[in-house]
C-alpha cells in the first residue's frame, strides 16, 4: 500500500483527515486509521451505482454482506432531504450506532450525501470517502465539507465534519467516459489559479490532452486545498479561496440541473462560473490575455453550460442565497493573477450581472 497522506486526525482538535494515495481495500485502511484505538463495530457502505461492481467488490472485499451495502443513483437528485432520509433508514434497519463507519464509494455528490447522512446520525457516526470520479478526488471528497441542495440551491444545508480517512485510487478514472473526465479538471485549474501558478501549467498539459491526471498532479492538486482548508477549516478567511467561480457556478447549476446523463454537470458550471469571474477579475489586475487563454482552454466544457440572457434574472436569484454574501452585497473570489486570488471582495448585484452577460457572450461567440 502507498502510504504517503496528509495530516492524521488528533482528538479534540481540528486537524485534516488522513489522504491515502493508490489502490488499496477497505480492510488494509481500516488498520491504517486504527491508530487512535478506534474499533468499529459495524461498517455500511454507501454506493454510487455508476461505480463498476467488480472494482466495489475488490475494494471491501468478497465477504463485505450484501446486506450492510447501500446503492444509490449519483448525481445531485442524493443530495435531497428525501435521499438522506432513505440513507438514514437503512443506518437504522441495518443496526448503525454511534461506533459504525460509513463507506462512501462515488462521485462527489455521493461524497457530500454520505457525509451529511453520516455527520449527524446519532450525532455524528464515522465515515470515510472513497471518490471514484475525478471531480470528486480533487475536490469533494477533501477538506470536512458535506452538504445537500435545499430550495433548488446549492449546498445550501450542511455540516463540517472530517472523513476518518480519504483512499484516492486512480484506477477508478479508468471508467470514466471524457466528458466526466474533463469535468473533473475544472477543479484542479481552479486550484492552480488560486494559489499555484506552476500546478496550472501543468493541469493544463495533461487536460488538454485528455488524459488520466498522473498520482502526482492529483496529489499536488489535494495538497493546494489540505494546506488551505488546514489553515482556515470553518470558512472563515482563507478559504473562500475554493470558491473561485463557484458563485456564478452555482448559479448556473441551480437553474440548469446537474444529472449524469443530461443538464450540466458540476465541473462544467464551475468552468463557465470561472470564465465569467476572470472576467471580473480585470478590474484586481488579471490580464486580457490570461482571460482569453482560460477561455480557449475551457472551450470543450462550457458548451454545456449555456443559458440566455431572458434566464440571468433567475441565475442571480438564486446567487443571492449564496452563504458569502453580506447584505446585499455578493461574496466573490477573484484572481489578481494567475496562482493569485483573492476571497475578501463583496460585489454589486450589477456587478454580477455584469459577469454573467460577459458568460452568454463568449456561449453565443462558440455557437456560431
Amino acid at each position: 500500500m502507498n502510504k504517503r497522506y496528509f495530516h492524521r486526525v488528533k482528538k479534540g482538535s481540528y486537524s485534516l483527515h488522513p489522504v491515502f494515495f493508490g489502490s488499496t481495500t477497505l480492510q488494509e485502511l481500516i488498520e491504517e486509521i486504527s491508530f487512535d484505538n478506534q474499533g468499529y463495530s459495524s461498517i455500511f457502505a454507501l454506493i454510487d451505482s455508476g461505480v463498476p461492481a467488480e472494482k466495489v467488490t475488490a475494494f471491501l472485499g468478497n465477504e463485505f454482506p450484501a446486506s450492510n451495502r447501500y446503492v444509490v443513483e449519483g448525481g445531485e437528485s442524493v443530495k435531497s432531504l428525501a435521499s438522506i432520509a432513505e440513507i438514514w433508514d437503512f443506518l437504522m434497519v441495518v443496526g448503525a450506532d454511534r461506533h459504525s463507519l460509513l463507506v462512501n464509494i462515488g462521485g462527489g455528490a455521493v461524497c457530500d450525501a454520505g457525509g451529511f447522512a453520516a455527520s449527524v446520525f446519532k450525532r455524528g457516526i464515522h465515515f470515510m470517502h472513497v471518490p471514484t470520479t475525478l471531480l470528486s478526488m480533487a475536490d469533494a471528497s477533501v477538506g470536512g465539507k458535506t452538504a445537500i441542495n435545499w430550495s433548488s440551491t446549492k449546498n445550501m444545508i450542511g455540516t463540517f465534519a472530517l472523513p476518518a480517512v480519504v483512499s484516492i485510487q486512480s484506477h477508478f478514472l479508468e471508467s470514466l467516459d471524457r466528458r466526466q473526465l474533463l469535468s473533473g479538471y475544472a477543479e484542479m485549474i481552479k486550484h492552480g489559479l488560486i494559489a499555484d501558478d506552476s500546478h496550472y501549467e501543468e493541469v493544463l498539459k495533461s487536460y488538454v490532452n485528455g488524459e488520466i491526471p498522473s498520482e502526482c498532479l492529483l496529489e499536488n492538486t489535494v495538497n493546494i486545498k489540505a494546506k488551505i482548508t488546514e489553515r482556515d477549516p470553518k470558512e472563515n478567511g482563507e478559504r473562500k479561496l475554493l470558491n473561485f467561480g463557484h458563485t456564478l457556478g452555482h448559479g448556473l447549476e441551480s437553474l440548469l440541473g446537474a444529472k449524469e446523463d443530461k443538464g450540466v454537470l458540476h465541473g462544467e458550471a464551475i468552468a463557465a462560473g470561472m470564465i465569467g469571474e476572470a472576467y471580473l477579475s480585470m478590474e484586481y489586475g488579471f490580464s486580457q490575455e490570461e482571460l482569453e487563454k482560460l477561455i480557449t482552454t475551457l472551450k470543450p466544457l462550457v458548451s454545456h453550460a449555456y443559458f440566455s440572457e431572458d434566464q440571468i434574472p433567475s441565475i442571480l436569484e438564486s446567487i443571492k442565497q449564496d452563504k458569502k454574501n453580506e447584505g446585499n452585497r455578493i461574496g466573490m473570489t477573484l484572481l489578481k493573477g494567475v496562482g493569485e486570488g483573492l476571497w475578501t471582495e463583496k460585489l454589486s448585484i450589477q456587478k454580477v450581472e455584469e459577469g454573467l452577460r460577459f458568460i452568454v457572450k463568449v456561449l453565443s461567440n462558440q455557437t456560431k
